[in-house]
C-alpha cells in the first residue's frame, strides 16, 4: 500500500487515541486528564483515511470458522486434538457445544472491532465540512467505512444467524446492529430483516460515494460493493438483484488469469493482488486449517480433470495426503475478499435459474477455458460444458464454483443456501477416530452459538443448537 511505513508510524497514535477516547469517555475525571502531546486525535479527512488503512484491522481475520465448519477437507486425530481452541475442534465435528468453557470467538471479536473502527469513521467524518477541493477524498473514506461496516455484519449473519428466508426474516434473529461507536449504547438483537436491511443500506450509500476502482485492492471501490452486493443477494436467493450486480462488477472489468502463466511447481503459484482480485481480504487461520494440519477430500481432488490446471495450482500430494496451496491471497493464508472468477460464477449461475442455459454455460466455459491446459501450439484443450437444460447447466455450475472457490470461506455459506433447496440440499459426514459425525441440512448447527463473553455482557438471546 503507498507509503505503508509511514503509514502505520501515524496509524499507531491515531488508533491509540480513538480507542481511548471510545472505551474511556464515560470514566469519572477523564475530560479533566491532560492529554499526551504525541497521540494524534483525528481531525482531518486524512487521519480517518489513515484509519481505515490499517490493514491489520481491515484486510485480515474476517471469519475463518466458515472453512472449518465446511466439507472440503479432513484431519487425522493428532492434529485434531492438537488445534489450539475447543471452538475450533467442536465446529469441525458439529458439536453441540461449541465453547466448552472458552468464553470468546475470534470471528465474533474481529468482526465488531472493524465495526467499532467503521463507525468512528463514520462518525468523525460527518464532522467534517465538504468541498470542492475534499469532496472526493471524503467520500472515499465515508464509502469505505461503510463497506467495511456492511461486510463485516454480513460475515457475522453466515455464521452466527439463520439463513435468510423471506418468510421469517421478521422474526428470526439477526445480529446486535451498533452504529455508533459508543460501547456504552445498549442494543438488543435486531431481526434478520432488519440486519440485512442496514447492510443493505450501507452498500446502496457506499456505491454512490466509491470510485470505480482502486489503485489498493486493500481499498473498496464501486466494482467492490456491486461484488460484495451480488454476493449477499445469492445468498438471500434474489438471483434477479445478484444478476444485476454480479453483471455490473464485470462490467467495470473481467480480467482472468490464464492459468498456463503460472509454475504449477511454485510453493505459492498466486501472486497478491493478481489482475482477478476485486477487494483483497484474508481470513483468521485456526490451527486446525494450518498449511501442515489438514488434508483436502480427496473425493473433491478426484473430482479435478487431468489437463485442469487446477489440480496441479491449488494442490500438492505429499504421499497420499492431498495439500492445498491455491490461495489468492499469495500467501498461506486462505483468500476471504471478492474477485471476478467469483462473479463470473455467480452470474452463470443467475442466469442458470433464470432458465438461460446458452447465457450460463457461456460464462462458465468463459472462466474454464482459462484454466485449461494449452497445446504445444497455443490451442486449448478445453471442451466446452453443454447441457440440454437449465437444471443440468446448474449443477455444472455449482459443482465448478465449488472446485474453483476452494479455501474462500464461501463453502458454508453455499451449504447453508442451497440446504433449503431440496434436490440441491445434502447431508455432511466426517469420520474421527472411528466415529462418523453429521450434519443434516438445515440443521440448527449451520447456526453457530454466540460468545459468553457477549451473551454475559449484553444480555442478548442465544442461539439454540440443540
Amino acid at each position: 500500500m503507498k507509503n505503508q511505513n509511514s503509514l502505520r508510524k501515524r496509524l499507531v497514535p491515531i488508533l491509540y487515541i480513538v480507542l481511548v477516547l471510545t472505551l474511556n469517555s464515560c470514566k469519572k475525571g477523564w475530560l479533566d486528564a491532560k492529554p499526551d502531546k504525541t497521540l494524534i486525535i483525528p481531525t482531518t479527512i486524512q487521519d480517518y483515511q489513515a484509519i481505515l488503512d490499517n490493514s491489520d484491522v481491515f484486510n485480515a481475520n474476517y471469519p475463518g470458522l466458515n472453512d472449518v465448519s465446511s466439507d472440503n477437507y479432513t484431519v487425522t486425530l493428532a492434529n485434531w486434538q492438537s488445534s489450539n481452541t475447543a471452538l475450533e475442534r467442536n465446529s469441525y465435528r458439529w458439536s453441540s457445544e461449541i465453547y466448552e468453557g472458552e468464553t470468546v470467538n475470534f470471528d465474533w471479536t474481529y468482526s465488531y472491532k472493524r465495526i467499532l473502527y467503521a463507525n468512528i469513521v463514520v462518525e468523525g467524518i460527518a464532522k467534517i465540512s465538504t468541498t470542492n477541493q475534499n469532496l472526493k477524498d471524503w467520500n472515499n473514506v465515508k464509502g469505505s467505512a461503510l463497506f467495511y461496516r456492511a461486510f463485516s455484519y454480513f460475515n457475522l449473519t453466515q455464521l452466527f444467524c439463520k439463513p435468510f428466508n423471506e418468510q421469517s426474516a421478521n422474526n428470526d434473529l439477526g445480529l446486535l446492529i451498533r452504529l455508533s461507536p459508543d460501547p456504552n449504547e445498549r442494543v438488543k438483537r435486531a431481526t434478520i430483516k432488519e440486519t440485512y436491511s442496514q447492510i443493505l443500506l450501507d452498500l446502496n450509500t457506499a456505491l454512490d460515494l466509491l470510485p470505480s476502482t482502486s489503485t489498493y485492492l486493500t481499498r473498496p471501490s464501486k466494482q467492490a460493493v456491486y461484488a460484495l452486493l451480488a454476493r449477499i443477494y445469492l445468498s438471500m436467493g434474489n438471483f434477479d438483484s445478484s444478476l444485476k450486480n454480479s453483471n455490473a462488477a464485470l462490467g467495470i472489468s473481467d480480467l482472468l488469469i490464464d492459468y498456463n502463466t503460472l509454475k504449477p511447481t511454485a510453493t505459492l503459484p498466486f501472486v497478491r493482488f493478481s489482475n482477478e482480485i476485486i477487494f483483497h481480504s484474508e481470513a483468521t487461520t485456526y490451527k486446525i486449517l494450518s498449511k501442515n494440519s489438514f488434508n483436502v477430500d480427496v473425493e473433491l481432488y478426484n473430482t479435478y480433470e487431468d489437463n485442469d490446471l487446477r489440480k496441479v495450482l491449488y494442490f500438492t500430494l505429499s504421499g497420499t495426503d492431498v495439500k492445498f496451496k491455491g490461495n489468492y491471497s499469495g500467501s498461506n493464508n486462505f483468500f476471504s475478499g471478492l474477485a471476478i472468477d467469483e462473479m463470473l460464477l455467480i452470474r452463470a449461475e443467475c442466469f442458470a435459474r433464470k432458465d438461460k442455459t446458452n447465457e450460463a454455460l457461456a460464462d462458465l466455459n468463459l472462466l474454464l477455458k482459462t484454466r485449461w491446459k494449452k497445446n504445444n501450439d497455443g490451442t486449448s484443450t478445453y471442451v466446452d460444458r453443454t447441457a440440454s437444460n437449465a437444471t443440468i447447466a446448474l449443477k455444472i455450475i455449482l459443482d465448478e464454483r465449488r472446485k474453483e472457490l476452494l479455501f474462500r470461506e464461501l463453502r458454508w455459506i453455499d451449504l447453508r443456501r442451497l440446504n433449503t433447496e431440496t434436490n440441491l440440499a445434502i447431508t455432511l459426514k466426517r469420520t474421527l477416530d472411528g466415529k462418523v459425525y453429521s450434519l443434516a441440512p438445515n440443521d440448527k448447527k449451520y447456526t453457530l452459538s454466540i460468545p459468553p463473553d457477549e451473551i454475559r455482557l449484553s444480555g442478548i438471546e442465544q442461539n439454540s443448537r440443540d
